[in-house]
């Protein structure tokens, strides 16, 4: 989430055009920032959802997803 946010700060106080593709790049680094925050916040404070678990079913499915993809 650092990254992202320290691109786009740099993007945008430059004054550049922002393209598309970095746009998106960005945009990928946040959310798996997010995510990867979530999850880290959850493992370091030792507090499991409402499974007793980390992540969510659907979590747990994107997750077995993206190794497989």
């Amino acid at each position: 989430m650092a990254f992202a946010l320290w691109a786009t700060v740099g993007r945008l106080s430059s004054g550049e055009a922002f393209e598309p593709s970095a746009q998106f790049f960005v945009a990928i680094c946040f959310v798996l920032g997010s995510g990867l925050s979530l999850t880290g916040f959850r493992l370091a404070a030792i507090r499991p959802n409402k499974y007793g678990s980390i992540l969510s079913p659907v979590g747990w499915h994107v997750l077995a997803f993206l190794f497989f993809a």
